[in-house]
């Protein structure tokens, strides 16, 4: 039986798209599967799609290539992050893909049916090691094996390099799930994925990591990305308790009518300016 696929956003940027031209960029998590197509730099915005579902499976991924043009066209670069949430930061000098992986089993576990994958970050100093479904990887890699994969957490694990003593809380929303990375004085120090209801439930864990890392409330920046609403009452909660507080926005230029907040897509233009 075909996964119900809902469409969340479809917005076009300033630019219609060119033939055979650009980069693509996907996002891809439990729930969720995202990409924007921009020009070879990926700066500018041509279109991009957001979609929810109660489970990625490759029947999902099969349906949403069918319905849209964009899984199959032709392009100069490929990035796809993943936002699954068994990761490891580990000091890149000292652990090593293969002991990496072991100990990624021994913190979180790995299904028979999971891949084991790393990327060094933050200048050479940090490897993230992280596993995704094995289908869900090995059907990306069929229909696009050009591809440079990442975890989503390395687009805010490099952020922190600019991270002073006072820290950086980089918080990224999806439908009932929220992603932090944690850094001060130019080191990233946390990264971690948590389920949420309530906006009570994201503030629990960010004064508890607060707590743990040494962080002031009055000081932390506290940038936020993803689908959280300046009106909200999850803004409004955040807002009390941070005085640091600020949407980090995407760079494209107009997104859609102007009435989305660019800070929506953030992850997906700092995924679409990899290796550019």
């Amino acid at each position: 039986m075909k996964q119900p696929v809902k469409e969340l956003f479809t917005l076009t940027g300033d630019e219609s798209t060119p033939a055979a031209d650009g980069r693509l960029s996907i996002s891809v998590s439990d729930t969720h599967v995202s990409y924007a197509i921009s020009n070879a730099a990926g700066d500018t915005l041509y279109s991009l799609k957001w979609f929810s579902l109660p489970e990625l499976t490759v029947e999902a991924l099969d349906t949403l290539r069918q319905s849209n043009s964009a899984f199959s066209g032709s392009y100069h670069h490929i990035h796809i992050a993943y936002l699954y949430p068994q990761t490891l930061l580990t000091p890149a000098a000292d652990v090593s893909a293969a002991s990496g992986g072991r100990l990624l089993n021994l913190v979180h576990g790995k299904p028979d049916t999971d891949v084991v994958l790393d990327e060094v970050l933050a200048g050479g100093h940090i490897r993230q090691v992280y596993s995704v479904p094995k289908d869900v990887h090995e059907w990306l890699q069929q229909y696009f094996p050009q591809a440079v994969f990442h975890h989503g957490y390395a687009l805010f694990v490099n952020r922190m390099i600019d991270a002073t003593e006072n820290g950086i809380l980089a918080v990224d929303f999806r439908n009932e799930e929220w992603s932090v990375v944690a850094g001060a004085s130019g080191k990233p120090l946390l990264a971690q994925t948590f389920p949420y209801h309530t906006p009570a439930d994201v503030l629990f864990y960010l004064l508890k990591i607060c707590q743990e890392l040494g962080l002031k409330q009055d000081s932390v920046q506290l940038q936020l990305s993803g689908l959280v609403a300046e009106k909200s009452a999850l803004y409004k909660e955040l807002s009390q308790y941070f005085r640091e507080l600020a949407f980090h926005e995407a760079t494209w230029g107009s997104i859609g009518n102007g009435e989305t907040p660019s800070h929506f897509f953030t992850s997906l233009n700092e995924l679409s300016l990899c290796g550019s």
